[in-house]
């Protein structure tokens, strides 16, 4: 697999796909292969990324200490292809890695870099519908128990078809498992905590249809967390001057909102209110937005300090 490494680099390394030591998170382990490359008493460890996955460099700097930490050895990333933007970025935080075509750093052996970069391909992955993420959040938030059709359908006040629908796309998808019992057809997700988010990530959507900076009102005191608000309380990230919450794009209370200008009203006096195409209200917690919908809502120019933040975050879904 990793024969031009060698000739690139006049090594012959002896290479062996290996299993992973016990201690490392789920998401860090399923669906990554791990390889020893060797030559005589010394050698380094390559982490395959799986091509469907969308990484954050920031993560993975942080996943690459704790598998250092955990291999007692240098460590790599591999990737089928990765774009200059990315290769530059993970050059920065100094995370070796492997990709094609011939973009390598390895600093602890050497680098070869080319101007030539694997152009993106388009996903034929469909996203799925908010009913059917809002299905998936509500398995989530069910653990290990499954869930009647019915029930689901009642929880999020969906008919009987869009649940059905819902449930066949997750299925398509291979998230969920399906299971008859006498009359009733029973639900439960392939995987859980930050693995059920990781298989989930390619295919689901950003919540947020739309968002408008409205006046603070009492009307709005009950709408859970949302944004930067939101990420704050689940990390380290400072809380922004202007609260953010979430609502329904359906909700009745939208049309009684005064719309405002934060250039031109206090900062106290405003309010982001992000319109969501579900109802964020139905998944959240202690007045604030589940995570994952929370790390969707988060989808373009995504700073270094929101990545760190969303990274902290994800981990509580194993907690």
């Amino acid at each position: 697999m990793f024969n031009d490494l060698g000739k690139l680099f006049g090594i012959e390394f002896d290479e062996e796909e290996i299993t992973a030591p016990k201690g490392l998170p789920v998401y860090m382990t399923s669906g990554r292969k791990t390889f020893r490359l060797s030559l005589e008493d010394w050698g380094f460890i390559v982490i395959c990324i799986p091509e469907m996955d969308r990484f954050g460099v920031v993560a993975l700097k942080k996943q690459h200490e704790q598998y250092e930490k955990c291999f007692d050895s240098h460590v790599a990333f591999s990737f089928s292809g990765i774009s200059k933007i990315q290769r530059d970025s993970l050059i920065k935080h100094r995370v070796p890695f492997i990709a094609q075509p011939i973009q390598i750093y390895l600093p602890f052996l050497g680098t070869m870099l080319t101007s030539s970069y694997r152009k993106e391909k388009e996903l034929s992955i469909e996203k799925i519908m908010p009913a059917t993420q809002s299905l998936y959040l509500f398995l989530l938030s069910k653990g290990g128990e499954s869930v009647s059709k019915v029930a689901a359908a009642n929880a999020l006040g969906l008919t009987k078809m869009s649940i059905s629908r819902a449930s066949e796309q997750l299925e398509e998808v291979g998230l969920i498992i399906q299971e008859n019992a006498g009359r009733s057809v029973l639900m439960r997700p392939k995987a859980y905590g930050r693995r059920g988010y990781e298989l989930a990530k390619p295919y689901l959507i950003n919540p947020v249809k739309e968002t408008i900076i409205v006046k603070a009102s009492d009307n709005l005191s009950s709408l859970p967390f949302a944004g930067e608000t939101a990420l704050s309380s689940y990390s380290m990230l400072g809380e922004p001057a202007i609260q953010t919450k979430a609502v329904s794009k359906d909700s009745d209370i939208i049309a009684s909102l005064k719309r405002t200008d934060e250039k031109w009203d206090p900062e106290s006096q405003c309010i982001r209110l992000q319109l969501w195409k579900y109802d964020p209200s139905i998944f959240s917690k202690d007045g604030i937005v589940d995570r994952i919908s929370l790390a969707m809502s988060f989808t373009d120019n995504i700073d270094e300090r929101i990545e760190d933040a969303l990274d902290y975050c994800l981990e509580g879904l194993d907690g």
